[in-house]
């Protein structure tokens, strides 16, 4: 799973153990920047944000609003 632009640098994935696959209910993207997995494997409900905050070429009041 990739959230961001095409052919874009920035942007976020997610790598997922073939295992696993079988067993992911949803993935969504919240946004470019954040996708959400979620794994229901027998009695246990998984679920997996991942976010990356951009850093370079922004300025400092951005990067704390993050």
């Amino acid at each position: 799973m990739y959230t961001g632009k095409f052919r874009s640098r920035n942007g976020v994935c997610v790598i997922v153990d073939k295992e696993f696959k079988k067993h992911i209910v949803y993935a969504r993207r919240v946004n470019d920047l954040i996708p959400d997995l979620k794994f229901i494997m027998e009695q246990d409900t998984f679920i997996v944000n991942r976010a990356y905050a951009l850093q370079v070429g922004l300025g400092e009041h951005l990067k704390v609003h993050f």
